[in-house]
This record gives C-alpha cells, sequence and structure tokens, in this order.
C-alpha cells in the first residue's frame, strides 16, 4: 500500500482544486499512484490535535493526527504541554496501533544560536544539516535530554530533510521574512511530519517541501511512504527495493483476473439455480395437468354411466 501526507498552513487562503490536485499528484515518487491521500490543513483560531484511526485489512491500524502547536519563539514549553496531553490522552484510551503518523505546523523553532545570515548562507549552499543542528526538535529529541516531553518525542522518527526551512516566506516569493513588527524571525523548520512504529515494513521514499506553491508563507511539505503489508502469518507481502512499478501493475492484473473468475464463477451459479428452478416448475406444472386430467375422465364416467340404482329405474320403467 502506497500512500502520501501532505501538511500545510495555509494562512487566510483557501485552496482551491488545483492547488489540492497538485499537492496530492505532483512529483509522485517512482511513478507509483498513491492508494490513500491525507491532507493536513492548519490555520485557525485555535491549536490542538484532530486524529483519525483506519484500519486495513484487518491486521494494521494506523493513525494519522494533525497537529496545530503554539506559535513563537518563546512558546517551546506551551508546545511540549499540548503534545505530552495528546500522547496521555492516546495512551489513556489503549488505542491499538502499528503506525502513527503526527503532521502539522508544530512551530518549532531555530535557536538563536544561528544568526539570520548563517541561516540563509546555509539555505544557499544547501547545507541544511548547520540548521537542523540548531533545530528546536532535534535537539529535544537527542538521547542526553532528559525533558519527559523530549524522551516521549524519542519514539518518534523523521525521515532526513533535505529541502530549505519551511516558514517564513513573503507571499509569493521566494525570499524569507526575517522581520514582523520589530520581532525577528529566523527561518525554521516548522512543518514536520513525524512517525512512530516498531515495525520494519515502512518504506519512505521522498519527504520533502513543494517550493512552487507561494500562497501562505509557509511551504506544503510532504511525505510518500509504502507499507509493506502483512499477512496473518506476519509475512511481507512485497520486499523492499524491488521493481516497484511493474509489481504494482502485476498486482491490479491479477486482482482483475481474480474478480473476473469470481464474476464468472457467480454467473454460472445463477444460471444454474434459475435453470434448475424452471425445470421443477415446468415439471411440477405437466404433474398437475395430468393429474386434473385424469379426475376430468373419471367424472366423465360417472356421469355416463350412472350409478346401480339409476341402471336398474331405467331396466324397470322399459
Amino acid at each position: 500500500m502506497s500512500f502520501r501526507i501532505v501538511t500545510w498552513n495555509v494562512g487566510n487562503s483557501e485552496p482551491d482544486c488545483n492547488t489540492c490536485q497538485h499537492l496530492a499528484f505532483s512529483s509522485v515518487s517512482d511513478g507509483i499512484k498513491a492508494d490513500l491521500i491525507v491532507f493536513g490543513f492548519q490555520e485557525a483560531s485555535y491549536k490542538g490535535v484532530i486524529a483519525s484511526c483506519i484500519q486495513i485489512d484487518k491486521l494494521t491500524n494506523i493513525i494519522f493526527a494533525n497537529m496545530h502547536l503554539p506559535a513563537g519563539e518563546g512558546k517551546k514549553e506551551e508546545r511540549c504541554k499540548l503534545w505530552s496531553k495528546f500522547l496521555q490522552i492516546y495512551h489513556a484510551n489503549n488505542i491499538k496501533n502499528d503506525y502513527m503518523f503526527v503532521f502539522g505546523d508544530q512551530n518549532w523553532r531555530t535557536l538563536n544560536t544561528l544568526s539570520i545570515n548563517n541561516i540563509i548562507e546555509a539555505v544557499q549552499k544547501k547545507e541544511y544539516k548547520t540548521i537542523l543542528d540548531n533545530d528546536e526538535l532535534t535537539q529535544m529529541r537527542q538521547n542526553d535530554n532528559e525533558e519527559s516531553t523530549a524522551q516521549c518525542l524519542s519514539n518518534f522518527i523523521e525521515a532526513s530533510i533535505t529541502f530549505p526551512p519551511t516558514y517564513k516566506y513573503i507571499l509569493n516569493s521566494d525570499e524569507y521574512q526575517t522581520e514582523k513588527d520589530k520581532e525577528i524571525r529566523r527561518p525554521s523548520y516548522t512543518d514536520r511530519i513525524l512517525i512512530s512504529t516498531l515495525s520494519n515494513n515502512l518504506e519512505i521514499l521522498q519527504y520533502s517541501a513543494m517550493s512552487d506553491i507561494k500562497l501562505s508563507d509557509h511551504r506544503p511539505v510532504f511525505a510518500d511512504i509504502i507499507l509493506h503489508q502483512r499477512s496473518s502469518n506476519n509475512e511481507i507481502f512485497a520486499e523492499p527495493n524491488t521493481s516497484r512499478t511493474p509489481a504494482v501493475k502485476t498486482d491490479n492484473r491479477q486482482i482483475s483476473k481474480k474478480n473476473s473468475l469470481t464474476m464468472i464463477i457467480v454467473t454460472v451459479i445463477i444460471i444454474i439455480i434459475f435453470c434448475t428452478l424452471s425445470i421443477l416448475a415446468i415439471y411440477h406444472f405437466v404433474i398437475k395437468c395430468k393429474t386434473r386430467n385424469v379426475d376430468i375422465r373419471q367424472v366423465s364416467s360417472i356421469d355416463l354411466s350412472g350409478t346401480q340404482s339409476d341402471r336398474e329405474n331405467t331396466v324397470t320403467q322399459n
């Protein structure tokens, strides 16, 4: 199963159909068509999390959580509290899942240990690791961090980031807005997709941002993912690093043939049942007609011959 997760803080602009189609189908990894597309849009009058759970083939439970955390460089503690609250509610409800995807504008910021000029220079040189080394979330998830929230976040993984910070851009521009209302705005990786799983059946094909969508001060972030489904015996249906596109097409043809064969068998069974019922109905009708003819002949015979007393009366009269 392949799917795409898209997260985008749309700002004050409502995405139209063309934009949504572009988000869903552009830059498809390895030419694979996604079986499932999950959108997470943010920018509302409140912050929080909304989650949904789906089940695949009665074997795999997946949770998708769209998250929008408090904004601001000084709001780290509030972001951590909301993360902790979400995980507490999740564990309290004892929700079973094999995979959890948490995505959205989580508002993690680049620390002030890196100047704006250094950030811009790193972006121009595509030295994104320099920025990530000073990223709030990255530092929280380091093993030597003893914060309780950070320990919870350590259970989540994130694919390698090979794209520039997704916030804060000037609208309809490739330039960062580094100051607003005399407040410094460091370009930051605010839009993230985090994954929690104990399985190794997950393959992340692509984790990137869409630089050509400039309708808000955030760039959309997406992840293309393949889930190698398991059988009831925990056997993986598809092995990683195989020729994916032909495999998908072959599976579709096999499914199509199987469905066609099933339809033929069902049609034949229906025809046999119909013919059998028709024969039984005709047989019953013929038997009924024969029985009726016999009754008519018997009645006619009695009417012609009459009873014994009738014959005696006739002889006496003669």
